[in-house]
Protein backbone atom coordinates (compact mmCIF):
# COMPACT_ATOMS: atom_id res chain seq x y z
CA UNK A 1 0.00 0.00 0.00
CA UNK A 2 1.35 3.38 -0.94
CA UNK A 3 0.90 6.89 0.78
CA UNK A 4 -2.68 7.34 -1.80
CA UNK A 5 -4.13 4.13 -0.59
CA UNK A 6 -3.34 5.32 3.02
CA UNK A 7 -5.35 9.10 1.79
CA UNK A 8 -7.66 6.63 0.80
CA UNK A 9 -8.54 4.66 4.31
CA UNK A 10 -8.07 8.41 5.73
CA UNK A 11 -11.16 9.37 3.70
CA UNK A 12 -12.67 6.46 4.60
CA UNK A 13 -12.23 6.95 8.15
CA UNK A 14 -13.29 10.50 8.41
CA UNK A 15 -17.29 10.12 6.77
CA UNK A 16 -17.00 7.22 9.28
CA UNK A 17 -16.92 9.31 12.13
CA UNK A 18 -19.16 12.00 10.66
CA UNK A 19 -21.87 9.69 9.70
CA UNK A 20 -21.22 8.57 13.62
CA UNK A 21 -21.38 11.83 14.99
CA UNK A 22 -24.28 12.81 12.66
CA UNK A 23 -26.37 9.80 13.60
CA UNK A 24 -25.59 9.27 17.04
CA UNK A 25 -29.16 9.52 19.30
CA UNK A 26 -28.91 12.84 21.62
CA UNK A 27 -28.00 11.89 25.00
CA UNK A 28 -26.65 8.61 24.19
CA UNK A 29 -23.10 9.99 25.66
CA UNK A 30 -24.10 9.88 29.64
CA UNK A 31 -22.17 13.37 30.15
CA UNK A 32 -22.85 14.83 26.78
CA UNK A 33 -25.34 17.25 28.23
CA UNK A 34 -23.09 18.63 31.05
CA UNK A 35 -20.52 19.43 28.57
CA UNK A 36 -23.46 21.23 26.43
CA UNK A 37 -24.54 22.52 29.67
CA UNK A 38 -20.66 24.31 30.25
CA UNK A 39 -20.53 25.47 26.78
CA UNK A 40 -24.09 27.16 26.63
CA UNK A 41 -23.00 28.84 30.13
CA UNK A 42 -19.27 29.86 28.90
CA UNK A 43 -21.89 31.90 26.16
CA UNK A 44 -23.84 33.37 29.02
CA UNK A 45 -21.28 34.78 30.29
CA UNK A 46 -19.20 36.11 27.83
CA UNK A 47 -15.79 33.69 28.73
CA UNK A 48 -14.78 31.64 31.99
CA UNK A 49 -17.08 31.53 34.68
CA UNK A 50 -16.57 34.14 37.25
CA UNK A 51 -14.94 33.08 40.23
CA UNK A 52 -17.47 34.17 42.23
CA UNK A 53 -19.74 31.06 40.98
CA UNK A 54 -17.16 28.78 42.26
CA UNK A 55 -17.90 26.02 43.42
CA UNK A 56 -21.94 26.28 42.90
CA UNK A 57 -21.77 26.28 39.58
CA UNK A 58 -19.71 22.64 39.41
CA UNK A 59 -23.07 21.18 39.61
CA UNK A 60 -26.48 22.09 37.75
CA UNK A 61 -29.48 22.76 41.00
CA UNK A 62 -32.13 22.29 38.24
CA UNK A 63 -31.00 19.18 36.36
CA UNK A 64 -28.31 17.70 38.80
CA UNK A 65 -25.74 17.67 35.92
CA UNK A 66 -22.07 18.56 36.20
CA UNK A 67 -20.27 21.15 34.48
CA UNK A 68 -16.71 21.37 33.34
CA UNK A 69 -15.61 25.36 34.11
CA UNK A 70 -12.80 24.37 36.25
CA UNK A 71 -11.51 22.14 33.51
CA UNK A 72 -8.93 23.13 30.29
CA UNK A 73 -11.01 25.33 28.99
CA UNK A 74 -9.98 25.75 25.04
CA UNK A 75 -12.35 22.42 23.83
CA UNK A 76 -15.74 24.55 25.77
CA UNK A 77 -14.25 28.28 24.18
CA UNK A 78 -13.62 27.11 21.03
CA UNK A 79 -17.14 25.90 20.37
CA UNK A 80 -18.69 28.47 22.28
CA UNK A 81 -16.54 30.64 20.15
CA UNK A 82 -17.68 29.19 16.75
CA UNK A 83 -21.34 28.95 17.85
CA UNK A 84 -21.52 32.53 18.66
CA UNK A 85 -19.76 33.58 15.33
CA UNK A 86 -22.39 31.56 13.80
CA UNK A 87 -24.52 33.03 15.88
CA UNK A 88 -26.48 29.93 16.93
CA UNK A 89 -28.82 29.86 20.05
CA UNK A 90 -26.77 28.42 22.56
CA UNK A 91 -29.73 25.89 23.46
CA UNK A 92 -30.27 24.77 19.97
CA UNK A 93 -29.43 21.70 18.47
CA UNK A 94 -26.94 23.99 16.29
CA UNK A 95 -24.29 24.07 19.14
CA UNK A 96 -24.91 20.18 19.12
CA UNK A 97 -24.39 19.98 15.93
CA UNK A 98 -20.92 22.06 15.85
CA UNK A 99 -19.81 20.59 19.13
CA UNK A 100 -20.05 16.72 17.69
CA UNK A 101 -18.22 18.08 14.55
CA UNK A 102 -15.06 19.37 16.37
CA UNK A 103 -15.53 16.00 18.79
CA UNK A 104 -15.31 13.76 14.92
CA UNK A 105 -12.52 16.11 14.10
CA UNK A 106 -10.45 15.42 17.40
CA UNK A 107 -10.99 11.57 16.70
CA UNK A 108 -9.83 11.69 13.48
CA UNK A 109 -6.99 13.50 14.38
CA UNK A 110 -6.55 10.85 16.72
CA UNK A 111 -6.16 7.97 14.21
CA UNK A 112 -4.27 9.63 11.61
CA UNK A 113 -1.66 10.71 14.03
CA UNK A 114 -1.58 7.23 15.54
CA UNK A 115 -0.71 5.81 11.85
CA UNK A 116 1.74 8.52 11.20
CA UNK A 117 3.68 7.69 14.68
CA UNK A 118 3.79 4.02 13.06
CA UNK A 119 5.15 5.29 9.95
CA UNK A 120 7.48 7.35 11.90
CA UNK A 121 8.95 4.54 13.39
CA UNK A 122 9.21 1.93 10.32
CA UNK A 123 12.18 2.07 8.34
CA UNK A 124 12.48 4.03 5.24
CA UNK A 125 10.97 2.37 2.06
CA UNK A 126 8.18 0.12 4.13
CA UNK A 127 4.95 0.36 3.06
CA UNK A 128 1.79 1.94 4.68
CA UNK A 129 0.23 -1.14 5.38
CA UNK A 130 0.16 -1.02 9.28
CA UNK A 131 -0.29 2.50 9.20
CA UNK A 132 -3.32 2.31 7.78
CA UNK A 133 -4.73 -0.97 9.54
CA UNK A 134 -4.04 1.19 12.99
CA UNK A 135 -5.96 3.97 11.79
CA UNK A 136 -9.06 1.81 10.62
CA UNK A 137 -8.59 -0.27 13.39
CA UNK A 138 -8.81 2.52 15.77
CA UNK A 139 -11.50 4.45 13.70
CA UNK A 140 -13.07 0.67 14.51
CA UNK A 141 -13.09 0.68 17.87
CA UNK A 142 -16.44 1.76 19.34
CA UNK A 143 -14.58 3.56 22.63
CA UNK A 144 -13.16 5.86 20.00
CA UNK A 145 -16.24 6.39 17.66
CA UNK A 146 -18.56 6.52 19.93
CA UNK A 147 -16.51 9.47 21.93
CA UNK A 148 -16.16 10.89 18.44
CA UNK A 149 -19.51 11.19 18.05
CA UNK A 150 -20.41 13.06 21.21
CA UNK A 151 -19.82 16.35 22.36
CA UNK A 152 -16.91 16.14 24.92
CA UNK A 153 -13.66 17.01 26.13
CA UNK A 154 -12.21 13.60 25.96
CA UNK A 155 -11.68 13.74 22.22
CA UNK A 156 -9.59 16.39 22.43
CA UNK A 157 -7.53 14.43 25.10
CA UNK A 158 -7.51 11.66 22.73
CA UNK A 159 -6.02 13.98 19.75
CA UNK A 160 -3.47 15.09 22.17
CA UNK A 161 -2.46 12.03 23.01
CA UNK A 162 -1.96 11.22 19.08
CA UNK A 163 -0.82 14.01 17.98
CA UNK A 164 2.23 13.51 21.05
CA UNK A 165 3.02 9.99 19.85
CA UNK A 166 2.80 11.26 16.20
CA UNK A 167 5.35 14.35 17.24
CA UNK A 168 7.69 12.73 18.71
CA UNK A 169 8.63 9.43 16.84
CA UNK A 170 9.36 12.42 14.08
CA UNK A 171 11.45 14.03 16.31
CA UNK A 172 13.28 10.50 17.13
CA UNK A 173 13.06 9.54 13.29
CA UNK A 174 14.93 13.70 12.77
CA UNK A 175 17.27 13.57 15.37
CA UNK A 176 15.42 16.39 16.63
CA UNK A 177 15.92 18.75 13.83
CA UNK A 178 14.55 22.19 14.35
CA UNK A 179 10.81 21.54 13.01
CA UNK A 180 10.57 18.35 14.83
CA UNK A 181 10.98 20.39 18.01
CA UNK A 182 8.74 22.92 16.73
CA UNK A 183 6.08 20.37 16.36
CA UNK A 184 6.60 18.69 19.49
CA UNK A 185 6.30 22.04 21.55
CA UNK A 186 3.30 22.90 19.68
CA UNK A 187 1.68 19.64 20.55
CA UNK A 188 2.82 19.89 24.33
CA UNK A 189 1.27 23.29 24.12
CA UNK A 190 -2.21 21.65 23.23
CA UNK A 191 -2.19 18.63 24.85
CA UNK A 192 -1.70 21.28 28.46
CA UNK A 193 -4.65 23.53 26.91
CA UNK A 194 -6.90 20.37 26.10
CA UNK A 195 -7.59 17.77 28.86
CA UNK A 196 -5.48 16.99 32.25
CA UNK A 197 -6.36 12.93 30.93
CA UNK A 198 -3.37 13.87 28.48
CA UNK A 199 -0.84 15.24 30.39
CA UNK A 200 0.72 11.45 31.64
CA UNK A 201 1.83 11.35 27.97
CA UNK A 202 3.84 14.09 27.88
CA UNK A 203 6.55 11.54 29.84
CA UNK A 204 7.26 10.65 26.01
CA UNK A 205 9.00 13.79 25.01
CA UNK A 206 11.80 13.59 27.33
CA UNK A 207 12.20 9.70 26.52
CA UNK A 208 12.13 10.35 22.96
CA UNK A 209 15.24 12.57 23.62
CA UNK A 210 16.61 9.78 26.12
CA UNK A 211 15.91 7.38 23.04
CA UNK A 212 17.65 10.16 20.59
CA UNK A 213 20.84 10.00 22.99
CA UNK A 214 20.41 13.73 22.73
CA UNK A 215 23.42 15.60 24.44
CA UNK A 216 22.67 17.17 27.91
CA UNK A 217 22.73 20.15 26.93
CA UNK A 218 20.23 19.93 23.86
CA UNK A 219 17.56 18.07 25.71
CA UNK A 220 17.68 20.75 28.31
CA UNK A 221 17.32 23.15 25.84
CA UNK A 222 14.68 21.63 24.27
CA UNK A 223 12.65 20.60 27.81
CA UNK A 224 12.70 24.38 28.37
CA UNK A 225 11.46 25.13 25.37
CA UNK A 226 8.43 23.23 25.88
CA UNK A 227 8.09 24.20 29.87
CA UNK A 228 8.11 27.87 28.49
CA UNK A 229 5.54 27.25 25.63
CA UNK A 230 3.08 25.30 27.98
CA UNK A 231 3.25 27.93 30.79
CA UNK A 232 2.82 30.67 28.34
CA UNK A 233 -0.48 28.52 26.89
CA UNK A 234 -1.96 27.11 30.11
CA UNK A 235 -0.09 28.52 32.99
CA UNK A 236 -2.85 31.88 33.54
CA UNK A 237 -5.62 28.79 33.99
CA UNK A 238 -3.67 27.12 36.14
CA UNK A 239 -2.92 29.88 38.45
CA UNK A 240 -6.92 30.66 37.86
CA UNK A 241 -7.53 27.25 39.23
CA UNK A 242 -5.68 27.36 42.11
CA UNK A 243 -6.86 30.86 43.26
CA UNK A 244 -10.44 29.94 42.48
CA UNK A 245 -10.46 25.98 43.39
CA UNK A 246 -7.65 26.11 45.59
CA UNK A 247 -5.81 23.34 43.52
CA UNK A 248 -4.27 23.63 39.63
CA UNK A 249 -6.15 21.01 38.04
CA UNK A 250 -10.10 21.82 39.63
CA UNK A 251 -9.89 18.08 40.30
CA UNK A 252 -10.43 18.53 44.04
CA UNK A 253 -13.49 20.46 44.31
CA UNK A 254 -14.99 18.81 41.28
CA UNK A 255 -14.95 15.56 42.69
CA UNK A 256 -16.45 16.01 45.63
CA UNK A 257 -18.97 18.26 44.71
CA UNK A 258 -20.44 15.99 41.71
CA UNK A 259 -19.73 12.66 44.28
CA UNK A 260 -21.85 14.39 47.29
CA UNK A 261 -25.05 14.87 44.67
CA UNK A 262 -24.34 11.24 42.42
CA UNK A 263 -24.94 13.47 39.60
CA UNK A 264 -25.26 11.41 37.36
CA UNK A 265 -25.77 7.43 36.99
CA UNK A 266 -22.27 6.20 36.62
CA UNK A 267 -22.19 8.03 39.91
CA UNK A 268 -25.01 6.32 41.38
CA UNK A 269 -23.73 3.00 40.22
CA UNK A 270 -20.23 3.82 41.83
CA UNK A 271 -21.50 4.80 45.03
CA UNK A 272 -23.25 1.46 45.47
CA UNK A 273 -19.73 -0.31 44.56
CA UNK A 274 -18.46 1.93 47.44
CA UNK A 275 -20.60 0.14 50.02
CA UNK A 276 -18.85 -2.83 49.54
CA UNK A 277 -15.13 -0.83 49.63
CA UNK A 278 -14.57 -1.99 53.33
CA UNK A 279 -11.79 -2.23 55.44
CA UNK A 280 -7.91 -0.73 55.61
CA UNK A 281 -7.57 -1.55 51.71
CA UNK A 282 -10.77 -0.33 50.40
CA UNK A 283 -9.75 0.09 46.59
CA UNK A 284 -8.54 -3.75 46.98
CA UNK A 285 -11.56 -5.07 48.60
CA UNK A 286 -13.22 -3.24 45.77
CA UNK A 287 -11.47 -5.36 43.18
CA UNK A 288 -12.52 -8.96 44.86
CA UNK A 289 -15.62 -8.52 46.46
CA UNK A 290 -17.80 -6.58 42.99
CA UNK A 291 -17.38 -6.78 39.32
CA UNK A 292 -15.82 -3.41 38.92
CA UNK A 293 -12.86 -4.37 36.67
CA UNK A 294 -15.36 -6.45 34.19
CA UNK A 295 -17.51 -3.09 34.14
CA UNK A 296 -14.19 -1.12 33.53
CA UNK A 297 -13.13 -2.34 31.03
CA UNK A 298 -16.11 -3.21 29.35
CA UNK A 299 -16.52 0.46 29.05
CA UNK A 300 -13.25 1.31 28.39
CA UNK A 301 -13.53 -1.10 24.52
CA UNK A 302 -17.18 0.11 24.03
CA UNK A 303 -17.76 3.53 25.78
CA UNK A 304 -21.09 2.78 27.29
CA UNK A 305 -22.28 0.88 30.24
CA UNK A 306 -22.39 -2.99 28.53
CA UNK A 307 -21.65 -5.67 31.17
CA UNK A 308 -20.74 -8.35 28.55
CA UNK A 309 -17.98 -10.98 29.43
CA UNK A 310 -17.74 -12.07 26.34
CA UNK A 311 -16.17 -8.65 25.13
CA UNK A 312 -13.54 -9.02 27.83
CA UNK A 313 -12.36 -12.74 26.88
CA UNK A 314 -12.46 -11.35 22.87
CA UNK A 315 -9.99 -8.34 24.10
CA UNK A 316 -7.75 -10.62 26.23
CA UNK A 317 -7.52 -13.40 23.85
CA UNK A 318 -7.78 -11.94 20.25
CA UNK A 319 -5.79 -8.34 21.35
CA UNK A 320 -3.69 -9.10 24.80
CA UNK A 321 -1.90 -12.07 24.77
CA UNK A 322 -1.48 -11.55 20.58
CA UNK A 323 0.30 -8.48 21.64
CA UNK A 324 2.44 -9.77 24.51
CA UNK A 325 3.14 -12.19 22.35
CA UNK A 326 4.90 -9.88 19.77
CA UNK A 327 6.74 -7.61 22.19
CA UNK A 328 8.13 -10.84 23.93
CA UNK A 329 9.34 -11.98 20.57
CA UNK A 330 10.35 -8.90 19.51
CA UNK A 331 12.65 -7.79 22.30
CA UNK A 332 14.38 -12.01 22.46
CA UNK A 333 14.83 -11.82 18.95
CA UNK A 334 16.42 -8.08 19.48
CA UNK A 335 17.78 -8.38 22.78
CA UNK A 336 21.06 -6.38 21.92
CA UNK A 337 18.77 -3.33 20.57
CA UNK A 338 18.84 -1.11 24.13
CA UNK A 339 16.02 -1.20 26.33
CA UNK A 340 16.00 2.71 26.00
CA UNK A 341 14.25 1.74 22.14
CA UNK A 342 11.77 4.20 21.71
CA UNK A 343 9.01 1.72 20.97
CA UNK A 344 9.84 0.05 23.83
CA UNK A 345 9.50 3.13 25.84
CA UNK A 346 5.86 3.92 24.51
CA UNK A 347 4.62 0.55 25.41
CA UNK A 348 5.83 0.66 28.71
CA UNK A 349 4.24 4.46 28.84
CA UNK A 350 1.16 3.39 27.58
CA UNK A 351 0.76 -0.05 29.66
CA UNK A 352 1.62 2.74 32.84
CA UNK A 353 -0.40 5.36 32.37
CA UNK A 354 -3.44 2.85 31.81
CA UNK A 355 -3.09 1.28 35.10
CA UNK A 356 -2.67 4.79 36.60
CA UNK A 357 -5.68 5.67 35.09
CA UNK A 358 -7.73 2.27 36.28
CA UNK A 359 -5.83 2.34 39.49
CA UNK A 360 -6.99 6.04 40.22
CA UNK A 361 -10.67 5.40 38.96
CA UNK A 362 -10.47 2.07 41.14
CA UNK A 363 -9.47 4.30 44.53
CA UNK A 364 -12.17 7.09 44.25
CA UNK A 365 -14.66 4.83 43.83
CA UNK A 366 -13.42 3.22 46.95
CA UNK A 367 -13.07 6.55 48.70
CA UNK A 368 -15.77 8.83 47.25
CA UNK A 369 -18.34 6.78 45.23
CA UNK A 370 -17.16 8.41 42.20
CA UNK A 371 -16.67 7.22 39.25
CA UNK A 372 -16.07 4.40 36.93
CA UNK A 373 -15.58 4.99 33.63
CA UNK A 374 -12.35 4.21 31.18
CA UNK A 375 -12.11 6.91 28.21
CA UNK A 376 -8.84 8.17 30.03
CA UNK A 377 -7.64 4.70 30.30
CA UNK A 378 -8.55 4.03 26.71
CA UNK A 379 -6.62 7.55 26.10
CA UNK A 380 -3.34 6.39 27.79
CA UNK A 381 -3.42 2.95 25.32
CA UNK A 382 -2.94 4.38 22.36
CA UNK A 383 0.74 4.77 22.75
CA UNK A 384 0.77 1.17 23.20
CA UNK A 385 -0.98 0.63 20.34
CA UNK A 386 1.84 2.67 18.42
CA UNK A 387 4.29 0.77 19.83
CA UNK A 388 2.66 -2.87 19.36
CA UNK A 389 2.42 -2.15 15.33
CA UNK A 390 5.35 -1.26 15.17
CA UNK A 391 7.05 -3.80 16.80
CA UNK A 392 4.99 -6.36 15.35
CA UNK A 393 6.13 -5.53 12.12
CA UNK A 394 8.28 -8.82 11.68
CA UNK A 395 8.55 -9.50 7.59
CA UNK A 396 7.64 -13.13 6.86
CA UNK A 397 6.74 -13.71 10.71
CA UNK A 398 3.64 -15.07 11.97
CA UNK A 399 2.94 -13.14 14.72
CA UNK A 400 2.35 -10.08 12.82
CA UNK A 401 -0.34 -11.87 10.79
CA UNK A 402 -1.90 -12.91 14.69
CA UNK A 403 -1.89 -10.08 16.21
CA UNK A 404 -3.13 -7.87 13.10
CA UNK A 405 -5.44 -9.96 12.07
CA UNK A 406 -7.11 -10.78 15.73
CA UNK A 407 -7.03 -7.30 16.25
CA UNK A 408 -8.94 -6.50 13.70
CA UNK A 409 -11.30 -9.49 14.04
CA UNK A 410 -11.84 -7.57 17.85
CA UNK A 411 -12.54 -4.43 16.60
CA UNK A 412 -15.43 -5.93 13.82
CA UNK A 413 -16.39 -8.20 16.33
CA UNK A 414 -16.87 -5.59 19.30
CA UNK A 415 -18.33 -3.17 16.65
CA UNK A 416 -20.99 -5.09 15.17
CA UNK A 417 -22.10 -6.20 19.26
CA UNK A 418 -21.99 -2.17 20.02
CA UNK A 419 -23.99 -1.06 16.89
CA UNK A 420 -26.54 -3.67 16.85
CA UNK A 421 -27.11 -4.33 20.69
CA UNK A 422 -25.91 -0.98 22.36
CA UNK A 423 -26.34 1.91 20.04
CA UNK A 424 -29.91 1.08 19.09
Amino acid sequence: MGARAYILVVAVCAIWLAARAATQPIGFDFDEPAHLGTIAEIREFGGLAPADRFPEIIVNPRTVEPRFHMFPPLPYLAVAGVTAAAQTDPTAAGVLGIGRAFSALMALLAVVSAGLAVRNLQEPGSTWNVPAIVSLGLALTPGLHSMGASVTASTWALAAVGLICAATTWAVRRQWSLGATVAVVAVAAFAVAARASAYPVLILIPLAMLASRLPLRAAVARLAAVVVVVVLANGWWMVRNALVTGDLLGADVYLSTVADVAACNIARESQEWCREATGPWPAWTLLTSTDIAWVFLSRMLVRRTWIDSLTIALWIGMVVLPSVAVLIHRVRRGITRPLTSFPLLMAAVGIGTALLAFALAVNLSAQMGWSIYARDAFIALIPLVVAVAYLADLRHDRLRTLCFGSGLAFAAAANAGFMLAVLP
